[in-house]
């Protein structure tokens, strides 16, 4: 009796984690080899890397914490937004977080949750940069949601990491912030991306708080789901997992979260990561942190458990019990009205795509149109499929 298409992708997926063999992140050589890894499943060169150009364009003080609307550059034509947390009391260089947001697709950097973050973490000594992903927020001219990339020979994933890197970068030069203790997060989509930064940037990250991502990125792979093409990662499978992209900051503090009622992720995936890095890291140096709830950040507890391991391990003082009720964001939720236009050489992500790559776009709605045909199934099994199922067949072949 022949397989049916399920039965051959379960045996395409069974055959590529057979065949992995990924380095644990302990030694300096094992953590290079996972960078390189990294840069090649993004489709990416060390060379396109941008330099980060910024200027304030606004400061507001709130009691304890003071704000700086900040717009930058990375490449020529790429513009951006960002919010600066600061605490008012300073006494030398402070710790910082580079805060990568998830889908929060029109309210950007101003959600809620983000905004409350920023505000806890810079009233006890933090300071804390949110900044617009490519196509949200305030940064909608870019694209997000678009396979344009792809057909140049990158992808999505990629050009985000290259500008996080870059933010870094420019978040560790300012003169206020002590560059030994900057470490990176991000919630949900932001949470994704904190794990590949943390593949990136390694040790120069003085710790990660990966949350609403605490999966595998084989699960991700086999969900029956159309994703969001910043979540296509090409043959990540054959690659290394997502314990491997978290444990690249070894021996430094990570701290991995998640709702246990988060549809998502299920909290079993969760404590899979768990084992996994309880494994290598030394006891106290990693958390795995699960809240009651879904997928959001929502109740003081939360916050204050999150904040507190930022805080304990820059030696601040911590909110423990303390926190009873949450802060009302700064700023309304939503891109803000008061933002200068962007300048008439801006430019979206697919045409960033095409200059680093130096091949032209092509026109693109849909996976289908931009990565091949799974080839464990023959044309005949391929054709036989609806269309629903050829799109599902043809992203889950790309992780492959």
């Amino acid at each position: 009796m022949s397989l049916s298409a399920y039965e051959k992708l379960a045996r395409a997926f069974a055959a590529a984690l057979t065949a992995q063999n990924v380095p644990v992140p302990t030694t300096p050589e094992a953590k290079a080899e996972l960078r390189r890894r990294l840069f090649r499943m993004m489709r990416v060169k060390e060379s396109w890397l941008p330099e980060i150009r910024w200027e304030c364009i606004s400061r507001k003080n709130f009691g304890e914490v003071e704000t700086e609307t900040l717009r930058f550059r990375s490449w020529d034509g790429v513009y951006g937004d960002a919010t600066f947390y600061l605490p008012r009391q300073r006494s030398g260089k402070v710790p910082a977080m580079l805060f990568s947001p998830g889908h929060a697709f029109d309210a950007g950097r101003f959600s809620s949750n983000y905004q409350i973050m920023g505000q806890l973490l810079a009233a006890h000594g933090t300071a804390v940069l949110i900044f617009d992903q490519f196509g949200l927020g305030d940064r909608v001219h870019t694209g997000h949601a678009c396979y344009g990339p792809f057909t140049c020979g990158t992808t999505v994933i990629g050009l985000m990491i290259l500008e996080g890197i870059a933010l870094f970068n420019a978040l560790t030069a300012d003169e206020r912030i002590d560059p030994v203790r900057t470490g990176i997060m991000g919630q949900s989509g932001g949470g994704q991306n904190t794990l590949f930064l943390s593949m990136a940037l390694q040790e120069r990250a003085a710790l990660a708080v990966v949350s609403g991502w605490t999966g595998s990125f084989e699960f991700t792979a086999r969900k029956e789901r159309k994703l969001c093409p910043c979540d296509i990662f090409p043959g990540i499978i054959r690659e290394f997992e997502l314990w491997h992209a978290a444990g690249c900051l070894y021996p430094h503090p990570v701290m991995c979260c998640s709702g246990f009622s988060d549809p998502l992720f299920g909290w079993d995936v969760g404590l899979q990561l768990k084992h996994r890095l309880e494994s290598f890291y030394a006891p106290g140096k990693i958390e795995v942190y699960q809240w009651e709830g879904g997928h959001k950040w929502n109740s003081p507890e939360c916050y204050a458990h999150i904040a507190d391991f930022i805080l304990r391990n820059y030696g601040l003082p911590e909110y423990a019990d303390s926190l009873k009720s949450l802060p009302e964001p700064f700023f309304q939720s939503g891109p803000d009205p008061a933002k200068p236009p962007y300048p008439a050489d801006a430019v979206d992500l697919t045409e960033l795509a095409s200059r680093l790559t130096g091949n032209p776009a092509r026109e693109a709605d849909s996976i289908t149109e931009v990565f091949p045909p799974p080839d464990f199934l023959t044309a005949e099994e391929f054709a036989a499929l609806t269309e629903e199922e050829k799109q599902y067949f043809v992203q889950a072949a790309a992780f492959l």
